[in-house]
């Protein structure tokens, strides 16, 4: 029975409908039948002609196999089998794959990648880019909303997945930039690069916020470069580093456990000959505490220190702005 329905660009074809239609189109085209074994059917040409907004322009050449479909239009190639899906796009023309939607509240996601076999050791999606743009480009446009995120990556499951995993495996003549790079571009946003809210109450011991694993024996662990010029608001923002404790334990921690050492635990080097300023400032409100506790480790008590008359050196300091020298006497 012939099919004469009417269709539009972006009308759903169900399987009855384009069944009617192929074989209406075979029996006029080449003037034989095609209902079975018994018929005189001869081959019809496979070029098919596409047209309307929404279409390839160009012939296109239909090809169908035991179990897939492929559909050649121009220099692009769309195919469809039992076990992939692959879209060759047009490298003559300017011509992209859109998924769009148009709906105030969906409940579903646009776009979603299914990997039901638990078993399955293959990615469930993969980009291969060779050109000078983004390989994967994600922006958001909208506004009004904390919860409007350019991207959010979840991880649920396996107790060793991770959430999200960066990785380089490339010699140094093959690398030019960072393996990650945060880019804060805009000179009038006054919010951070860079924020990790962990709300662990009880980490496990060496599972900081942030930890820092480096094999490097020649460059820094952490380096951070930044143009404070003290005109920040309190002492937290005047400087390019600041550790802000919240809790009855300390601030900061320098600790090495290594023989034979050929550098100080903590170095400050202050290294301009007109710096103005001291090395090192300390402030102590608690005046029942001293300024420095000095513990000496392993041997503790150093003896008696010697008259006054045998210090042959001495230290210069300030306090409240005011130069002082503390006398230093010889090792008893």
């Amino acid at each position: 029975m012939a099919w004469y329905t009417t269709v539009s660009t972006g009308d759903v074809l169900t399987a009855a409908n384009w069944n009617a239609m192929a074989a209406d189109v075979r029996n006029t085209s080449t003037g034989h039948d095609h209902d079975g074994s018994g018929s005189n059917g001869t081959l019809v040409p496979t070029t098919l002609t596409v047209s309307g907004a929404s279409a390839l322009s160009g012939a296109c050449t239909l090809g169908d196999g035991d179990d897939n479909v492929t559909v050649n239009c121009g220099t692009g190639t769309l195919s469809v089998n039992a076990n992939s899906f692959s879209v060759d796009l047009d490298t003559t023309a300017n011509v992209n794959i859109d998924v769009s939607r148009n709906q105030a509240s969906p409940t579903n996601s646009l776009l979603t990648l299914h990997e039901l076999n638990s078993s399955s050791t293959a990615d469930s999606l993969r980009i291969y880019h060779l050109g000078n743009s983004y390989a994967l480009q994600c922006v958001n446009v909208a506004s009004g909303s904390a919860t409007n995120r350019v991207m959010l990556v979840g991880g649920a499951g396996d107790t060793d997945a991770t959430t999200a995993y960066f990785y380089r495996n490339l010699a140094s003549g093959s690398t030019a930039v960072p393996v990650v790079r945060i880019a804060q571009d805009n000179a009038s946003d006054d919010q951070s690069a860079l924020k990790i809210d962990d709300n662990r109450t009880a980490g496990a011991a060496g599972n900081a916020s942030l930890t820092i694993d480096s094999e490097s024996v020649s460059t820094a662990g952490l380096y951070i470069t930044s143009p404070v010029d003290a005109s920040g608001t309190g002492v937290v923002n005047d400087n390019a580093l600041a550790v802000v404790s919240e809790g009855v334990g300390g601030s900061g921690t320098f600790y090495r456990d290594v023989d034979a050492a050929t550098l100080p635990v903590l170095q400050v080097y202050q290294d301009h000959l007109t710096g103005a300023t001291p090395s090192i400032e300390i402030r102590q409100d608690d005046l029942s505490e001293g300024f420095i506790n000095f513990t000496a480790g392993a041997d503790p008590d150093r003896g008696v220190v010697a008259a006054a008359t045998a210090s042959l050196k001495s230290v210069r300091v300030e306090l409240d702005g005011t130069v002082y020298r503390l006398a230093l006497y010889v090792d008893a």
